[in-house]
């Protein structure tokens, strides 16, 4: 449970006052409806979040690191995929949005399914020298194919994380079009 246990905190004044930490620290608040306030909150902060929100993505376990995707796709419209042992573990709303895949199509799959063939070897090659912390660009262009076949171009801003204990790749895509 989070910092705020069972107590009501004031999500109008962390909201006030820009505080994303705090709101994002009340995202696993035992009512749910004082996390879907602070939710709320966090999309109507929107640019200012985003760094906290990437922070948590990286470094929060479950529920939290989940709801700092989704608010993150929100606010900015940028796709989040993790990617452990090869196989997409998590992915937002965003993400299955531009792809057109819903998240049960995507989730337990590999990852190099989903780019375009030209680039399938050089994203494979970087993500197997991020997981062994060699010194790889963390920022790059490619295309991924949507679930209609229509090649989209993103920008991809990629790092290494703990997922569940394990060493994973975290993605934010960004669609160029």
């Amino acid at each position: 449970m989070g910092i705020f246990g069972s107590s009501r905190p004031d999500v109008a004044k962390f909201a006030e006052e820009g505080d994303a930490i705090s709101l994002i620290g009340i995202l696993d608040h035992k009512n749910q409806e004082i996390r879907r306030d602070a939710k709320r909150a966090l999309i109507d902060i929107g640019q200012a979040a985003v760094e906290a929100l990437i922070a948590n993505i990286q470094y929060a376990d479950g529920d939290i690191r989940k709801e700092a995707a989704e608010i993150l796709g929100e606010i900015a419209g940028l796709g989040v995929v993790v990617i452990r042992g090869g196989l997409i573990q998590l992915v937002n709303s965003a993400a299955t949005g531009f792809s057109g895949y819903r998240r049960e199509e995507l989730v337990g799959r590999q990852f190099v399914e989903f780019v375009t063939g030209e680039y399938e070897e050089l994203l494979l090659e970087m993500y197997k020298k991020r997981l062994m912390a060699e010194k790889v660009p963390n920022k790059y262009n490619v295309e991924i194919r949507s679930k209609a076949g229509v090649r989209i171009p993103v920008e991809i801003t990629a790092s290494l994380i703990d997922f569940e204990g394990r060493p994973a790749d975290l993605t934010i895509l960004r669609p160029l079009i």
